[in-house]
């Protein structure tokens, strides 16, 4: 019977170790969807860092709270993000954000079909 605990207990152990799943968290969502509306309002012909510190925001969110799912997702999405700003061209402007739309609502789709 120690063994049945102690098996029960070690596959139990490395089972959560491969579900590397955060839970639901409103904060997380809000942040998703504030990401996601920035991106989609974003002015080429007048770029601005609006977008990289909204990205900024959630990474440092995700990475404080450890949901490394989310995380791993925002990093992603930071290093698109990073090199906006007034400068930028609006043909790359246009192609970063089209990445970005594309990245914003995958990670605000994985975020809101959590429990």
């Amino acid at each position: 019977m120690k063994y049945l605990v102690f098996i029960a207990a070690l596959c139990l152990t490395g089972c959560s170790q491969l579900l590397d799943t955060s839970l639901y968290d409103d904060n997380e969502s809000m942040l998703a969807v504030d990401v996601r509306y920035a991106v989609e309002t974003l002015n080429c012909d007048y770029p601005t860092q609006r977008v990289k510190f909204k990205v900024l925001k959630f990474k440092l969110y995700s990475e404080s709270k450890k949901s490394n799912d989310v995380q791993s997702m925002v990093s992603k999405m930071y290093k698109t993000a990073e090199t906006l700003d007034m400068n930028t061209k609006p043909a790359v402007c246009k192609l970063k954000k089209k990445i970005l739309q594309k990245q914003s609502k995958d990670i605000a789709n994985a975020i809101m079909r959590r429990y």
